[in-house]
């Protein structure tokens, strides 16, 4: 009798449907799903960006090097991103129609929901002629490759990552702007205060401190080792 009244009442329900308590539950466990997936797929997808613009920087630092023979005359501040264009320096890849009006026509692999600041930065990648007090003031020998309109996350892991390379790349100063405030710490010299290498998570995340993807990092390079 019991098990007639249990397949009865399970056939009244398979009639009648979800309650819409059954189907709030059922909705809720799936969105909770999907929302891990989304997470998940964010990170793979941001970590996959952020190994592409460090691939990127790496291969304009090496153009750049290889390719000077003396021929930049380079003044103090300048930005050299359009002179360089079109000279093999940038990958062809990053040679993009500018993302907002002003913008340079060079973007890292991060322009958009990951890397997008405020316009004209969003998501830009430029070249920089700089006077680097370390090396003399020379503007002829160091230049600055700056890493525009990245979010906190993808700013802090480009940080955690590059200075492995930096003996190799010539890099002699990597700093970052964020929310105003600019840390800095100095490679081949003297080390400011938190200057490991690999930087610390913590350190990293302290640097990239702007939560409206406005954060910039720069790096000092030589020309000549």
């Amino acid at each position: 009798m019991v098990r007639m009244a249990l397949h009865h009442l399970t056939l009244r329900r398979a009639r009648r449907g979800f309650t819409l308590t059954e189907i709030a539950i059922v909705l809720l466990a799936v969105g909770g799903i999907l929302s891990a997936i989304w997470v998940v797929g964010g990170r793979v997808w941001e970590n996959y960006r952020v190994n592409r613009t460090l691939q990127e920087t790496v291969s304009v630092i090496g153009n750049i090097r290889d390719a000077n023979t003396g021929r930049y005359s380079w003044a103090a501040a300048t930005d050299m991103t359009q002179t360089l264009d079109g000279q093999s320096i940038f990958p062809t890849e990053m040679e993009r129609t500018p993302t907002n009006v002003g913008n340079t026509a060079i973007d890292h692999a991060l322009n958009g929901s990951f890397g997008g600041g405020v316009s004209p930065n969003w998501g830009s990648f430029h070249v920089l002629s700089i006077a680097n007090p370390l090396l003399g003031g020379n503007v002829y020998n160091v230049f600055r490759i700056s890493l525009r309109g990245l979010a906190a996350s993808a700013c802090a892991k480009i940080l955690m990552q590059l200075p492995l390379s930096d003996a190799q790349m010539g890099i002699v100063q990597i700093g970052v702007t964020a929310t105003g405030t600019n840390s800095s710490i100095i490679k081949n010299g003297v080390a400011t205060a938190g200057g490991v290498t690999p930087m610390l998570p913590t350190t990293a995340e302290s640097w990239c401190a702007s939560t409206t993807s406005t954060n910039e990092v720069d790096l000092d390079v030589k020309l000549h080792n």
